[in-house]
């Protein structure tokens, strides 16, 4: 059996464990035991299996996750989404179907502190559906803009999934990071768009508009926003002009979230101690995940399939947009029934090559994936996005939630177009700040 076809087997093995229940990073390590088994050379397995668990997770890159994470888990915790909202809606009262647009507006906000998509999309279930439900907000709408307006938090920096892919990839984490600005703003603008045809065309899905704000109350409730600008400001200002790396950057916004919760009288020990035991397990799983990772990432590696899948890729008769085309669809799929994180350490060691090879841009590439990813998770029948709303409103049907979604998709894959038609758009600020 030749080691290609090893590495394949191991790869759908691994794929099939998945999905009958067995955590990723331990399928992971247990694929990449099975391809050096197979291909009969132990020696460099357990060389690498006692030094990739330390070396891995200690690398200077790779702590800037864990501080994200704190930093959201203070932001969400401190209930600085609720400022967000509160804020955003006084600006988009007078807009078609305000409410919802507010929704978009404080996700991207929220986003950029949490970086999570789980936690937005939990956070705005139970902050925003109650107040779309009192102007009597058509309820599909208003699942279905919460549900979809999380994802944005895996784009914007600090997204986790974003410095992931950039350390797996081997791209500059602070390139990856602004990378993600304007097309957030391409996608909530779609997303908006959107609401604002829909609310046109049927007026009754906005129920009864927000009314007596004036431009005075907006302004007024604007220094809502100024802990998170502040913060944004601060840490990526920071590593965009080189003042600090990425890691600094991620304790630095830590700190200034951990000041804004003291001095807004916010913070409690037990929040403290909450923020802390999530981070802790968050980065538990993470760790085994990296560590599985790698260690699966060696097997394919002298099972020579990366390679062979990038030259078989680069050589079929049709043009790369094509190829593109055919990797986006099954990213798409694969993200109704993975986990992004998993998604990225099991697929980009093996995709990655090809694509460089059919010449496209790393970083555009990269911001391109994990959209992809984030649709693929609010696609139904399986998206992970549409089980979290369920669970933060258990008495909204699963339909309502499904078909709430639905519209978004559609603006969802007119950002896609947009960003493959004009990649400048992702690659644009990484250019002009950092060379």
């Amino acid at each position: 059996m030749s080691p290609e076809l090893i590495g394949l087997i191991a790869f759908f093995g691994l794929l099939a464990l998945i999905l009958m229940g067995l955590p990723v990073g331990f399928g992971m390590i247990l694929g990449g035991a099975a391809v050096f088994w197979a291909i009969g050379d132990w020696g460099p397995m357990l060389g690498m299996a006692g030094m990739i668990p330390f070396d891995k997770v200690t690398t200077y890159t790779f702590t800037c996750v864990p501080l994200f994470v704190f930093m959201g888990n203070l932001a969400f915790r401190a209930g600085l989404a609720k400022d967000m909202y509160h804020s955003a809606r006084l600006w988009t009262a007078k807009l078609p179907g305000g409410l919802a647009q507010a929704t978009c507006v404080a996700n991207a906000f929220f986003g950029a502190l949490s970086g999570s998509t789980i936690a937005a999309t939990a956070t705005f279930c139970k902050l925003a559906v109650p107040e779309m439900d009192k102007l009597g907000y058509n309820r599909r709408l208003s699942v279905g803009c919460v549900t979809a307006a999380g994802t944005f938090a895996s784009i914007i920096p600090p997204s986790i999934n974003v410095v992931l892919y950039g350390m797996i990839t081997e791209q500059s984490i602070g390139k990856m990071l602004i990378a993600g600005i304007l097309p957030v703003i391409v996608i909530a603008g779609c997303y908006m768009v959107l609401i604002w045809i829909r609310v046109k065309w049927n007026p009754r899905l906005a129920g009864v508009p927000l009314t007596g704000v004036t431009l005075k109350d907006a302004i007024r409730g604007s220094k809502l926003l100024w802990p998170v600008v502040l913060t944004f400001i601060v840490m990526l200002g920071g590593i965009y002009t080189g003042l600090f790396t990425p890691t600094e950057g991620g304790a630095i916004g830590a700190f200034v979230v951990f000041f804004l919760a003291v001095i807004t009288k916010r913070f409690s020990w037990r929040l403290l101690w909450d923020c802390l035991f999530d981070t802790a397990m968050t980065m538990a799983t993470l760790y085994i995940i990296v560590v599985g990772a790698f260690m699966f990432g060696a097997g394919m590696a002298i099972s020579r399939l990366p390679s062979t899948v990038a030259g078989w890729v680069t050589e079929l008769p049709y043009s790369p947009m094509v190829i593109l085309m055919v990797i986006l669809t099954v990213y798409i799929i694969l993200g109704c029934i993975m986990d992004t994180t998993a998604m990225l350490f099991l697929t980009m060691p093996v995709i990655f090559p090809a694509t460089v090879k059919l010449g496209f841009h790393p970083i555009w590439f990269g911001i391109l994936i994990i959209h992809v990813f984030e649709i693929g998770m609010v696609s139904p029948p399986y998206g992970i996005s549409l089980f979290t709303a369920k669970a933060s409103l258990p008495d909204v049907p699963f339909s309502d939630i499904m078909i709430g979604v639905l519209p978004f998709l559609l603006a969802d894959l007119v950002s896609m177009v947009i960003l493959i038609v004009f990649p400048d758009i992702v690659t644009f600020l990484p250019d002009l700040l950092m060379g």
